[in-house]
């Protein structure tokens, strides 16, 4: 489902295909265990490197469902889950991988990341040596470095034929060698800049857009420390004092904002949650929310011009 996520090898499909073929499964999906039981029921997949039994899925009409036939915020990692849980049934569901196999550049771990801080393992890449399978989000690199990361892959796996491979190879390929000293300058100039916050990458899981967010003009001082202490101890007690005067200074020290889906749901004062009724409003606009209901749901408002 993702276009920057690759099948680099064709002996690693047929593995998953042949293990499918075993355990008579009809999706063969990708998932950390723990992530699986700690997400939202019925569990939380990767929406990346799966396989469908071709014949069984188009009988149970996997794909004729609208996002819509879902509840917001809910991700298609949870989407996947329900629509196959509902289409095939449990025992006919197989996860090949843990993705205990997947690494970064360097061969490091990507499951290996430190919790709570709202990263992605797949950010800005993984790549699993298992199956051949390479994920990169070029657009979290600088500059070209991300497709020349990119083409270093298509490379290792002699994917080097086909005019539009060529063409890339050709506009980002360099020697393995340049690549990992312009990876390794990159990654000093970004530690640099963190470092002055007892920061690094591996802080952040390597996930650029954290860092990115977190070193962005726009975000104090105040908020940069508050993110350091949290990251560096498990001792809340300073952070909570600092978040404390931030309350009663106000907005002149900055918001401690993270990019996460979940921070769009609106909570009311004097409640722990908002209704369902409420979060559809918040979240989507008037011509997407589900037509047998926006009649009921959306009023206009003649002196703003708002639908709510």
């Amino acid at each position: 489902m993702h276009a920057d996520a690759w099948q680099l090898s064709e002996e690693g499909f047929e593995e998953i295909r042949t293990e499918m073929t075993e355990f008579d499964a009809a999706v063969a999906y990708k998932s950390s265990t723990r992530n699986f039981i700690q997400r939202h029921p019925p569990g939380s997949v990767m929406d990346q490197f799966f396989v469908l039994d071709a014949e069984r899925a188009r009988s149970a009409e996997v794909f004729k469902r609208s996002p819509l036939d879902f509840p917001p915020p809910i991700s298609p990692h949870e989407t996947l889950m329900a629509i196959w849980v509902s289409a095939f049934g449990w025992n006919d569901m197989y996860q090949y991988s843990t993705r205990q196999e997947e690494e970064y550049w360097d061969g490091e771990p990507t499951m290996d990341y430190h919790s709570g801080t709202g990263s992605n393992p797949v950010r800005p890449m993984m790549y699993n040596p298992e199956y051949g399978q390479l994920h990169i989000a070029a657009e979290d690199f600088s500059n070209s470095l991300g497709r020349q990361l990119q083409a270093s892959y298509l490379r290792r796996h002699d994917i080097t034929e086909g005019g539009t491979v060529e063409q890339f190879l050709d506009d980002y390929g360099i020697s393995d060698r340049q690549l990992q000293r312009e990876l390794a300058d990159y990654c000093e100039s970004v530690d640099s800049r963190l470092s002055r916050y007892g920061l690094s990458m591996e802080s952040f899981n390597r996930d650029l857009r954290l860092i990115e967010a977190f070193l962005d003009d726009d975000r104090s001082t105040v908020d940069r420390v508050k993110k350091s202490i949290r990251l560096n101890t498990e001792d809340t007690t300073l952070w909570e004092i600092l978040s404390g005067l931030q309350t009663l200074v106000g907005d002149t020290l900055g918001d401690d904002d993270e990019p996460d889906c979940y921070d769009s749901v609106p909570v009311r004062k004097g409640r722990s949650e908002a209704s369902m009724n409420e979060i559809y409003t918040e979240l989507l606009d008037a011509d997407d929310y589900p037509s047998q209901l926006r009649d009921g749901t959306f009023v206009d408002d003649g002196d703003t011009g708002d639908s709510h």
